[in-house]
């Protein structure tokens, strides 16, 4: 199943705006005066994404992406406006629907990225299009080294998944995966923390600290790496709330964490 990534994050912005973000822009208003014409969310996003002059825009961008490196409301605020043109960019490098949940993952995070640490101070105007292009070289930069890494993978261990499917348990696979150098064992304890185990992924990136985003590409890339090393055929994950697909394929089970990756850190 594919995430509507577009769907997903309307719903977000519709809940923020609904609730915390009227508030937010009143206090930031008493630093940012720029803002303070715009005390409703929508209001400020119809601005953004109009065809207002450049440099009415740049201001408003100016004072959100200044609180942007300490306020991740800001950011995401940032984030809604340049969603049009966030679309516009995945639908123009998404050639293969395989790679549209990963690709879509790194435009995000990307961009998210880009926002929280813009160099405001070079590059005062222009600001959107420059986040979009920023985001585009890096999210393809990306996409393209892992599929040189994918090329890069060892052989797989296909006699010994053959010759014994049915004993191997989840730990064992991908004990066996980090041992050959197809994934980290940070990238397992991902994967068994949320598709054996069921922890959400949004909320592990908040106990971390880390973009949700940039956790999904973590997990995209591993699992599809994972999946290659195994001798399966690349596909989604989305929606498998039990078992993770790729174990199930091979008659495993949960049995317990395995060494190999209990020590890492989450």
């Amino acid at each position: 199943m594919t995430v509507d990534h577009v769907a997903n994050l309307d719903r977000d912005w519709r809940r923020l705006a609904r609730g915390v973000l009227p508030e937010c822009l009143r206090a930031w208003a008493r630093d940012e005066p720029t803002l303070a014409a715009f005390p409703e969310p929508p209001r400020l996003i119809a601005l953004l994404r109009s065809d207002a002059p450049a440099a009415s825009k740049d201001e408003l961008l100016r004072s959100l992406v200044r609180l942007a490196r300490d306020e991740p409301l800001a950011a995401r605020i940032v984030l809604e406006a340049l969603a049009p043109g966030l679309t516009r960019l995945a639908e123009r490098v998404i050639f293969d629907e395989r790679d549209r949940d990963e690709l879509w993952a790194l435009i995000l995070g990307h961009a998210w990225r880009q926002i929280r640490s813009y160099p405001l101070e070079r590059r005062p105007s222009k600001i959107a299009a420059n986040l979009i292009l920023e985001t585009r070289r890096a999210a393809l930069r990306e996409f393209t080294r892992d599929r040189r890494s994918r090329r890069e993978l060892p052989p797989r261990p296909l006699g010994e998944r053959v010759a014994e499917p049915a004993s191997a348990d989840v730990d064992t696979l991908l004990t066996r995966a980090v041992a050959a150098g197809a994934i980290s064992a940070d990238e397992a304890e991902l994967i068994l923390t949320t598709r054996i185990d069921e922890l959400p992924l949004r909320q592990l990136a908040a106990e971390q600290n880390v973009a949700y985003h940039t956790l999904n590409v973590r997990r995209l890339r591993a699992e599809r790496r994972l999946l290659l090393f195994l001798g399966r055929s690349a596909v989604t994950f989305w929606g498998r709330k039990t078992h993770w697909s790729g174990a199930r394929a091979f008659g495993a089970t949960r049995t317990g964490r395995s060494t190999a990756t209990q020590g890492e850190t989450r």
